[in-house]
């Protein structure tokens, strides 16, 4: 009987933490973010690393993910992740000196997706928005 609750209480863990292994790890100088449910926005001087962002489409039927970014320097590639199917599919890649504004990728209603902004290296000046009810 003990050795049941030995092995069910790692499996519970991962249960209630989820096993996505998606985490927010970055160093970053003058970092503002907000993350609203169903958009997201980040801007900063200075950022390395990786920032994850959840949101949850609440608009009716299915849709795209809006978004806006500009760079000043350095490379960022921002993915979405649907929690429900496990799956991950790339948003865009942005490289210093452009600016971007699209709509992209595919979301349901009520469906969980991460919004993950990852640098290669360090990027400065850097301006991200994101919303995940665009149709």
């Amino acid at each position: 009987m003990k050795a049941n609750k030995l092995l069910t209480l790692p499996l519970l863990v991962t249960l209630l933490t989820g096993c996505h292994g998606y985490r927010s790890k970055y160093d970053a100088k003058f970092l503002v973010q907000s993350n609203s449910g169903t958009e997201a926005t980040l801007d900063f001087a200075e950022f390395k690393g990786k920032i994850v962002f959840d949101l949850r489409r609440t608009s009716k039927g299915e849709g795209t993910i809006s978004y806006t970014a500009s760079l000043e320097e350095g490379t960022i590639k921002v993915y979405y992740y649907d929690v429900f199917m496990d799956v991950e599919s790339e948003l865009f890649i942005i490289g210093g000196g452009q600016e971007l504004s699209d709509k992209w990728g595919y979301v349901e209603s009520g469906r969980k997706y991460l919004i993950i902004v990852e640098s290669y290296g360090v990027a400065i000046d850097g301006n991200f928005t994101f919303n995940i009810n665009s149709y």
